[in-house]
């Protein structure tokens, strides 16, 4: 067979390119031995609705449309890459646009277009964990509406010019406000239950200390219900910075992983 291609998510909080991952992705090439395809997804503010997750959907899309051509025809790259050996790699934040387009395939009926995602330290937070809203601060609430609801889930199963029409005139606080009125505005907390058991399988690596470990249970357990989680590992004594593919101990469990569920 031929080499697996994986599609890798940069973390950063919302605020970095894929260029500045570059280095980081040339190491999970050489430690996976995969093509690895460093995606450039838009920053949440630079679109409307889940404007992350439809670029890596397009993505996804533009891979298989170069594995559907004669190997002679295909990018360079491409050209030695197995079809069936297609996965997705998130860190930190870039797992947002990973899970948005795990349900997104999911809601397409698509989830075979990926053998699975693997997950680094996500910033996965399943809504009913935030409640009560009304106790945090205003920042707090801003920003989950403003950089990781508006900017990644809402409608996430709408083109996105249905986006544009369905968040006319919303504030963050009028988002919040509405949430329980507009379920597709909240996918995670609202229509992932019915979903994840469609979605492709994950595997989810953390750590110990990690400041979203627990929502980060949360979500396992989440996906374990679904019959989606392939394994979940956290780094015992390690803070959420140690997963990167520098440290020896997260580049090895993120090997066994890749070769376990994803090769």
């Amino acid at each position: 067979g031929g080499l697996a291609c994986v599609l890798f998510v940069r973390g950063g909080g919302f605020a970095t390119t894929a260029a500045s991952w570059q280095f980081v992705a040339r190491k999970i090439a050489r430690s996976l031995k995969a093509v690895v395809i460093n995606v450039d997804t838009r920053l949440p503010k630079a679109a409307t609705g889940p404007g992350q997750a439809l670029d890596l959907l397009a993505a996804l899309n533009w891979v298989h449309e170069q594995l559907a051509l004669p190997e002679e025809s295909r990018l360079s790259e491409l050209r030695n890459v197995d079809s069936k050996r297609v996965s997705v790699l998130g860190n930190s934040g870039g797992c947002f646009p990973c899970i948005g387009l795990a349900l997104e395939l999911a809601k397409r009926g698509e989830s075979n277009k990926v053998k699975g995602l693997l997950l680094q330290v996500p910033l996965i937070f399943p809504r009913w964990t935030l409640e009560p809203v009304d106790q945090m601060l205003p920042y707090n609430r801003r920003f989950w509406a403003e950089e990781v609801f508006r900017g990644m889930w809402s409608c996430y199963a709408c083109p996105e010019e249905s986006n544009k029409r369905n968040l006319a005139n919303q504030t963050p606080e009028s988002l919040w406000a509405d949430r329980d009125n507009r379920p597709d505005l909240f996918a995670l907390g609202s229509t992932a239950g019915s979903l994840l058991p469609k979605a492709p399988a994950m595997s989810i690596l953390t750590t110990e200390f990690d400041f979203g470990r627990w929502q980060t249970d949360e979500f396992a357990k989440m996906v374990k219900d679904a019959g989606k989680l392939n394994d979940y590992v956290v780094m015992v004594g390690r803070s959420h910075t140690d997963a990167n593919p520098f440290d020896k101990e997260c580049e090895t469990i993120t090997k066994q992983m890749f070769e376990m569920y994803l090769s």
